[in-house]
């Protein structure tokens, strides 16, 4: 069992998602709005931006979900027995993001919970920095590059919303060329 993260959409190699599970991670806001969306009853999403990078790699990928600490819980129960998952973290402008990181480690910490994985270096950093800061996530991500610049242009109720933890069932996953839930 093999969890790897991957720091940015532009990192992908095809042969790190091959015929593996893909978790791809745009905490602040492109995955917490597409689970925002199919909670409030949208029956498709055609994927943009850092998230289109990602999926573009289905070809190779097993099946491709989107994850954001709104469905955490969630995207872990539905992936928590497959053998080799592969976690995306989009990053912003092509560097990496600490809001996607942190809830990579998260989604880790979830995992190994119930059975002991072997994780790549980057999915042990993200790992370590979600377990030292998981009772106070808003006080780390809020000094991060991405969250800064959301604030000051006025959308600090996204970013409220976007770190909070486990409050949607929904989990997107990528079929046919769009975003569906999971059934």
């Amino acid at each position: 069992m093999n969890i790897t993260v991957i720091p940015t959409a532009k990192d992908i190699n095809e042969s790190d998602i091959k015929d593996k599970i893909v978790l791809v991670i745009d905490v602040l806001r492109a995955t917490s709005t597409i689970v925002t969306a199919l909670d409030n009853g949208a029956k498709k999403i055609l994927p943009v931006l850092n998230v289109q990078e990602a999926i573009d790699y289905k070809k190779s990928a097993k099946k491709i979900i989107l994850l954001s600490f709104l469905n955490l819980n969630s995207a872990s129960k539905i992936v928590e027995y497959e053998e080799d998952i592969v976690i995306v973290c989009a990053g912003t402008n092509d560097c990496f993001s600490i809001d996607d990181g942190v809830c990579a480690g998260a989604l880790i910490y979830n995992l190994r919970k119930n059975n002991m994985r072997k994780v790549n270096d980057m999915g042990l950093a993200c790992l370590t920095l979600y377990e030292n800061t998981r009772h106070n996530l808003h006080n780390l991500i809020s000094q991060c590059h991405h969250y800064k610049i959301l604030e000051n242009i006025g959308c600090q109720s996204d970013l409220e919303y976007c770190l909070k933890q486990n409050i949607l069932n929904i989990v997107p996953i990528y079929k046919d060329g769009y975003i569906i839930k999971y059934q």
